[in-house]
C-alpha cells in the first residue's frame, strides 16, 4: 500500500511538472510577434491538454 501511494504521488508530481513545462514551452517558444491565434493546431491540442492535466491534478 505504501509503494502505491509512493508511485501515486511520483505520477501526479511528473503530471504538473509536464503539463507546466508544456505550457510554459508554447508560451515562452513562440517567434516574434507571433499571437497565440497564429499557433497550429496541433500545438493548440497540447496546449489544452496540458492546462487539462494540470486542472486534473490540484496540489492539495
Amino acid at each position: 500500500m505504501t509503494l502505491w501511494l509512493c508511485s501515486m504521488a511520483v505520477f501526479i508530481v511528473s503530471a504538473l511538472l509536464g503539463g507546466l513545462n508544456y505550457v510554459v514551452t508554447v508560451l515562452n517558444m513562440r517567434t516574434k510577434g507571433m499571437k497565440m491565434t497564429r499557433l497550429p493546431p496541433t500545438v493548440w491540442a497540447l496546449l489544452i491538454t496540458a492546462v487539462l492535466g494540470i486542472l486534473s491534478f490540484p496540489c492539495c
